[in-house]
């Protein structure tokens, strides 16, 4: 029995033991940190650390800025040529603030998250984030394009052209057709008269449809025909008719009673008629027989 009695205090001792120190070790455990508080409506505070942009959020990489603090507050002035600021983060304690997308600089008064006396905690360290600043150039061409008119002239036809903004002098064409008759008569003397006539074609038409604004112009083109006199003297009857010329030769006989017996020249010649005659006839025997002769070779 007595052993049976140790044994329950030996247990007992075990589990007082085990409590103790379970009491003790939940005592020595510190209460959780409350988060970080910025102190400023222009930063977000993040508690722990942050040595990059990529830790804080931040576009870019760390860069070199003109900047003036006091341990506390911190001014941003300018930023090197060619970049853009893109946020800065400010250490102290335990938690750091973030500032980004404040405008135009300066940016004043930058500082860490509260400590726990309620001001802003000093500075342990702080860095500028920035990204370099691409330039683009637009450049635009514009063009001018002149309305080129074009006018055609048709004979016997009418063109109508349409135009923008253009002056049109249209351009008359005229065909002269002429048509000369030449009469000369014997009697003395013989005035020939050159008819001339013009026969002009249907002129051509140039009807322009300007817009508002345009002003037309059309300058009309006069043609005029000056008739030719020609006078002739002719030595016979001629009778002209276009480009043909028939010339007609009239002779009179005259009558029985006017004509008078011919003059006697004195001379015997009636004999050379039967002698050419004769001649005649030996030539043409002699040609034959020599043709005979030489198809018969």
């Amino acid at each position: 029995m007595r052993t049976t009695l140790t044994r329950t205090c030996q247990l007992a001792a075990c589990l007082l033991a085990v409590g103790v120190v379970w009491f003790g070790t939940a005592n020595a455990q510190p209460p959780d940190d409350p988060p970080p508080v910025s102190g400023d409506s222009r930063a977000t505070a993040y508690p722990g650390n942050a040595t990059t942009c990529a830790d804080a959020g931040l576009a870019g990489e760390i860069i070199q800025v003109t900047s003036t603090d006091d341990g506390t507050y911190l001014d941003v002035t300018a930023v090197p040529e060619g970049y853009t600021l893109t946020g800065v983060v400010v250490k102290g304690t335990n938690a750091y603030n973030v500032y980004k997308g404040l405008g135009d600089l300066p940016w004043l008064d930058l500082h860490a998250p509260l400590a726990s006396s309620g001001q802003p905690a000093e500075i342990s360290h702080w860095y500028a984030c920035g990204t370099k600043t691409t330039t683009t150039t637009t450049t635009t061409t514009t063009t001018t394009t002149s309305p080129t008119t074009t006018t055609t002239t048709s004979v016997g036809a009418t063109t109508t052209t349409t135009s923008t903004s253009s002056t049109t002098y249209p351009t008359t064409t005229t065909t002269t057709s002429s048509t000369t008759a030449t009469t000369t008569t014997t009697s003395g003397t013989t005035t020939s008269a050159t008819t001339t006539t013009t026969t002009p074609t249907s002129g051509s038409t140039t009807t322009t449809t300007p817009t508002s604004g345009s002003t037309t112009t059309t300058t009309p083109v006069t043609t005029t025909t000056t008739p030719v006199t020609t006078t002739t003297t002719p030595a016979a009857t001629t009778t002209t008719s276009g480009a043909q010329v028939t010339t007609t030769t009239t002779t009179a006989p005259l009558a029985a009673d006017q004509q008078k017996p011919l003059a006697s020249t004195g001379s015997r010649t009636a004999w050379l008629v039967p002698v050419g005659t004769l001649l005649v006839l030996l030539g043409g025997a002699c040609v034959a027989l020599a043709r005979r002769r030489r198809f018969g070779q």
